[in-house]
């Protein structure tokens, strides 16, 4: 997606991947058991020869948000916060739960 080219994907018309097609407007999908549709996807896709771009407007700033560096950030400041959470509990808290008994 963040290579900025248009995406043809055979893919399930009701899994996530076809939502994120959609909603980043990163390309153009086709039901993965439709081998007519996916042969029109292709077929459109070559009949646009060197101008793929004309129709392909994608939600960059959507996109930005699943950068690897983003996803990074976002993911150690969850860590931090579950970390933060650990420490902040009481110490016998901990020792329960280290030992597998409940807080």
């Amino acid at each position: 997606m963040g290579g900025g080219k248009p995406i043809l994907g055979a893919v399930h018309p009701e899994g996530e991947t076809r939502w994120l097609l959609e909603e980043l407007r990163a390309g153009w999908w086709a039901p993965v058991q439709d081998v007519d549709a996916i042969r029109k996807l292709l077929v459109d896709a070559a009949e646009r020869g060197k101008a793929p771009f004309a129709d392909f407007k994608p939600d960059t700033a959507k996109i930005a948000q699943y950068e690897r560096k983003v996803l990074a950030q976002r993911y150690a400041a969850l860590l931090h916060s579950i970390a933060g959470a650990a420490r902040d509990k009481q110490p016998e808290e901990r020792a329960a739960l280290s030992l597998g008994g409940k807080s």
